[in-house]
């Protein structure tokens, strides 16, 4: 009985108890909801693609997907006779051929259904898995009817476009990581979506950072701050020469921006061949400058600078994430503590700088 009951269900009939509510249909196409009736044991499933969602092709279920919608194209022909179950690029591939022929009505439902694939990209050059094309097409479709659009922007405000970014794109990457701790500490929530969003006239990450003022911009230091540069540059010259490559520190500038979350900033450059210090730390990348803000040059914030002027610095060993980074940061904690006695007579000398 059971058997008898998963080969009706897996055929295409409009008395189906897994359909639910029609979304839209027009001649061969069809699109549905997924009712709240559970597949039976054995329904044809897509490897490694579990889930409530299904795809009818030529009446029969050979694919599935985590999303409660149900995709049908009723004239689709396989070439090979056996009935065979769709692989994910197959489904992805069926799915992304049913978005284009989408009215926006149904679109704009579809596109609702697909929440958690708005900020998909491919992972790869040819990623015939991803759902970045479906999502893509669907908010052109919404994004053409002036009607619908406008419904979209008042349901969904708080969107932001953050376009992918390659790699090797070391400015780009470093503005995208100031955007994006600007963007932790704003009152309103904002959700990142891919750039198919553009079509719904949403604004990109970055030049809302850039509007609010978020990007840490610098300036050149002060007679004053130049005085408390010296000593932070002569600290590590005495104390951390080891952690810098040919021994030539770079220079020191000013966060003129207030608004920056980020109490420092180093300006990183990829060398094309990795090069290691005279004491065997690897060298990632060339810095022209580092920066911290102009708030931490004053009496008793001695710590405060160093820590940080040493944290930018170590950033030539690579991100946030490398182990060659984290491996320099624990050595330099090691030699704060080794150097103790030392760094306290220089803190002396950095409280008399606003006396000279």
């Amino acid at each position: 009985m059971e058997m008898f009951e998963c080969a009706m269900l897996s055929f295409f009939y409009k008395g189906n108890p897994l359909l639910g509510k029609k979304i839209w249909s027009a001649g061969p196409i069809a699109l549905y909801y997924r009712s709240d009736t559970p597949k039976p044991h054995n329904y044809p499933q897509t490897s490694q693609y579990y889930g409530n969602g299904i795809i009818f092709a030529g009446f029969q279920a050979l694919g599935s997907h985590p999303y409660d919608l149900v995709f049908c194209i009723h004239n689709y022909r396989s070439i090979d006779r056996e009935r065979n179950n769709f692989f994910r690029m197959h489904v992805i591939d069926f799915v992304n051929s049913i978005s284009t022929e989408l009215p926006p009505a149904a679109a704009y439902k579809v596109l609702v259904a697909l929440k958690d694939r708005w900020y998909d990209y491919p992972k790869k050059r040819y990623d015939f898995e991803s759902w970045y094309q479906m999502v893509k097409n669907l908010t052109s479709i919404v994004g053409s009817s002036p009607e619908h659009k406008e419904k979209w922007k008042k349901q969904y405000p708080n969107l932001l476009v953050a376009r992918k970014i390659d790699k090797k794109d070391i400015p780009g990457n470093n503005k995208r990581s100031q955007a994006k701790s600007w963007l932790q500490n704003q009152l309103v929530k904002y959700h990142l979506v891919q750039d198919g969003f553009l079509k719904l006239d949403y604004p990109e990450l970055e030049d809302l950072c850039e509007e609010n003022g978020g990007f840490t911009l610098t300036r050149a230091p002060t007679e004053l701050e130049r005085r408390y540069i010296k000593i932070l540059e002569q600290t590590v010259e005495i104390i951390y020469s080891q952690f810098i490559y040919n021994k030539k520190i770079p220079p020191c500038y000013i966060i003129k921006n207030t608004k920056s979350v980020w109490q420092g900033m180093a300006n990183c450059i990829k060398l094309k061949k990795p090069v290691k210090t005279d004491s065997g730390y690897k060298m990632s990348y060339h810095l022209p400058y580092v920066a911290i803000k102009s708030h931490l040059f004053k009496k008793g914030n001695y710590g405060k600078a160093l820590s940080t002027y040493l944290h930018e610095l170590s950033h030539s060993f690579g991100g946030h994430k490398s182990r060659h980074f984290i491996k320099a940061l624990s050595d330099i904690l090691e030699t704060s503590l080794v150097n103790a006695p030392l760094l306290t007579k220089i803190e002396i000398l950095w409280d008399q700088v606003e006396e000279e």
